[in-house]
């Protein structure tokens, strides 16, 4: 799915953050840009003010994105995109969390703590590549991107 856009890899310095965005390059099927480890939050906080979308997991890029206004495509599994989704765009999360807390409790999500964490080291692997295209494509027709 080639739509010409630069792209960014961008993390902590974490070894496993820099092993995941290798492991990324080598599966891409076109040219990335990594720069995770080389950014401080100023620095990334410029780039994604700067970008056309960010896509994450609910993390604190993906909230940074939402403060200054860049289009914000979220990915999630152990919280409630709901609670803490990316409030200008929760309506294009890629979200698993529902049917997973729900199995993991073996009850409803109303009969749940507001707060209840999914507890799986696996859960965001279980968010699929055709979830994310799909998700990719709404919101870059609703922004007009791309």
């Amino acid at each position: 799915m080639s739509r010409g856009f630069e792209v960014l890899l961008c993390g902590g310095p974490a070894p496993h953050e820099q092993r995941l965005a290798q492991e990324i390059q080598s599966l891409a099927q076109s040219s990335l840009h990594n720069l995770v480890g080389q950014t401080n939050l100023k620095q990334l906080l410029a780039l994604i003010e700067q970008a056309s979308l960010v896509l994450a997991p609910d993390t604190g890029p993906l909230h940074m994105a939402t403060t200054v206004g860049t289009p914000a495509l979220g990915l999630y599994a152990h919280h409630n995109p709901e609670r803490t989704g990316p409030y200008r765009d929760r309506q294009f999360v890629v979200s698993v969390y529902l049917p997973l807390v729900e199995a993991q409790n073996q009850k409803s999500l109303d009969e749940l703590p507001w707060r209840t964490r999914l507890k799986d080291d696996q859960a965001m692997s279980t968010i699929t590549v055709e979830q994310v295209k799909s998700q990719l494509n709404h919101i870059l027709s609703h922004y007009n991107l791309g």
